[in-house]
């Protein structure tokens, strides 16, 4: 049995705790748990997954096969771009945004979404510089990202899994200098193709967007670096082949993989 991007959440409260023991017991029996990102040690603490069952492979880039050719990756650099519905931490970016002054653009979900997969979202209280327009689907992040100067995905540290993977690979992929939150989403996974900065943390976002924003020769050295990053993970053939190796590897030793984890 092999479950592919199982999503667990930490308990809170001494019911969810003890429900957690039992699911545990339940989801033991799965042979093989395959993650999008590489630190799974909250899932052997909280649920007692061994580490031995738990295999990293990359995620894909979105609409990769469909993305314009590399040489008209880029519509301009017009603003600090984010997006992106679970967990993510807006009123730190709003915050960050109000003190750089740079102009910015926040592209929302319904209101209700944004809310069910727990982020907070105030548009009531936004900087003059910073706009916002509802998403009409994921496919319109590509022409808002290739006229972005910088991507930016504020996260929640308080997740058992990786947001915001989806927003970061699609912009390293259009060559763009990606800021995101330290967390699942960066720990072992990103070192030069992005800027990592502390989580909650809205002067060290903005101290971020900054130095970004003004260094034009280090923007455009990480977002190459991302882009390299993103060309290895490519898209959903490599993941679903990923995916098939692993399934298949598992079935011919017959017993629960090592962990031995897939890398890009």
């Amino acid at each position: 049995m092999v479950a592919v991007d199982f999503i667990l959440s930490r308990p809170q409260g001494w019911k969810e705790r003890f429900i957690a023991q039992f699911k545990g017991l339940m989801i033991r029996q799965v042979d093989v748990f395959i993650l999008h990102f590489k630190d799974a040690s909250e899932y052997e603490k909280t649920y007692s997954i061994p580490a031995s069952k738990c295999i990293f492979i990359p995620f894909k880039v979105n609409y990769w096969e469909v993305l314009p050719p590399e040489g008209q990756l880029s519509l301009g650099e017009e603003y600090v771009f984010t997006a992106g519905r679970s967990y993510r931490d807006y009123p730190t970016f709003i915050e960050a945004m109000r003190q750089v002054g740079y102009p910015g653009l926040f592209l929302y979900e319904d209101l209700a979404l944004h809310k069910q997969a727990g982020s907070e979202v105030d548009l009531t209280n936004l900087p003059r510089n910073l706009n916002a327009a509802k998403n009409v689907g994921e496919q319109s992040w590509v022409e808002y990202i290739r006229r972005a100067k910088i991507v930016v995905v504020p996260l929640l540290p308080s997740t058992m899994y990786a947001p915001g993977l989806s927003l970061y690979l699609m912009a390293m992929a259009l060559n763009k200098c990606v800021i995101v939150t330290e967390g699942l989403a960066t720990k072992g996974m990103l070192t030069d193709e992005a800027v990592s900065v502390s989580p909650e943390n809205p002067g060290a976002m903005a101290e971020a967007i900054k130095r970004v924003w003004e260094n034009e020769e280090f923007r455009k050295r990480t977002a190459e670096s991302g882009r390299r990053y993103a060309v290895r993970c490519g898209g959903e053939a490599r993941l679903l082949a990923d995916i098939v190796n692993v399934c298949g590897d598992l079935l011919s030793r017959g017993t629960a993989a090592s962990a031995n984890p897939i890398d890009n």
